[in-house]
């Protein structure tokens, strides 16, 4: 019995740690603000129309042409053999069909003459959640400090569903861990959200048990910057004064945001500092955290990879 308590109160601190405390994948393309292109005028007719996703008048596009060159604008007129573009800088440019690979209907925010494409893991910061969900059909599938994986998925716009399991118990300890993250999203507008969730924590064996964390969160902002909040309570615990989270995100880059994250637990607390590196279905986060209680704290290594569909 001995034996089994050590390990569910292993289990549960891993749990919890992964709730309350994805590295470097290649940056997007850059933009292109304007300049001369010498495909841009070229003659000759294509045989067919570049693929596109969706209606592209007046919405932002990602246009790669067939050299390889990238550029984030809106379209404003096309006809059988040309496409104009409005550029994020302002400026015009009038492209040939036959000069288009492919264009796609994106979304993101413009900062400082930029097109910032959004962050495939908005959901979390480097552990707890944001108040944001994964969109429908979209998921994304990472690992937690090299020993925990888990996937993530969006089954509507509203409701997100995630799961892991931990790799830290052998088949010779008798038992087995698994944790789900269900979250659903009670309010949406444009720059603020509010999401009510759990973290469930299951573990087989010869005596299983069963632990949960049950939270509410805020998030205001939008791909430039914002704001986390929430507060958690324990099940099983409803005495105990829970945990309050406080996160934030700063976008410095196509490729780079700077991220903190900070707990506030019954006689101590955790704080996460660092980076999240972003590719268009790759990103990392490599970050510092930084547990404390009364009587000091240490520094321990945060890394984390995701994948992205």
């Amino acid at each position: 019995m001995k034996r089994h308590a050590l390990h569910r109160t292993r289990a549960m601190s891993v749990g919890f740690s992964l709730v309350c405390g994805l590295a470097m994948s290649p940056g997007l393309p850059a933009v292109s603000t304007g300049g001369s292109l010498a495909s841009a005028q070229e003659s000759g007719t294509p045989t067919q129309e570049p693929p596109t996703s969706g209606s592209r008048l007046q919405e932002a596009v990602r246009v790669e042409l067939n050299d390889g060159t990238v550029l984030y604008g809106t379209i404003v007129r096309e006809t059988g053999d040309e496409v104009e573009i409005q550029l994020m800088s302002g400026s015009s440019i009038v492209l040939d069909r036959g000069s288009i690979e492919r264009t796609e209907v994106v979304s993101g925010v413009m900062k400082g003459g930029a097109f910032l494409p959004p962050d495939p893991n908005r959901s979390r910061l480097f552990w707890g959640p944001t108040a944001r969900t994964v969109p429908k059909g979209q998921g994304y599938f990472g690992v937690y400090e090299i020993v925990a994986p888990f996937l993530t998925f969006g089954v509507t716009d509203w409701l997100t569903m995630g799961g892991g399991v931990p790799l830290l118990f052998s088949p010779s300890d008798g038992i087995s861990t698994l944790w789900l993250t269900p979250k659903i999203r009670l309010l949406h507008r444009e720059k603020l959200d509010v999401a009510v969730g759990s973290f469930l924590l299951f573990e087989t064996g010869d005596d299983g048990s069963f632990g949960a964390i049950h939270y509410a969160v805020v998030t205001a902002g939008d791909e430039r910057a914002s704001l986390t909040v929430g507060g958690g309570m324990f099940q099983g615990s409803l005495d105990s004064p829970g945990a309050l989270m406080v996160g934030g995100q700063v976008r410095t880059s196509r490729s780079v945001k700077l991220m903190a994250e900070g707990y506030l637990l019954d006689g101590g607390g955790l704080l996460i500092l660092g980076p999240r590196f972003l590719g268009q279905k790759l990103s990392a986060d490599v970050g510092l955290g930084m547990p404390f209680t009364g009587d000091g704290f240490f520094v321990l290594p945060v890394v984390n990879f995701a994948y992205a569909w």
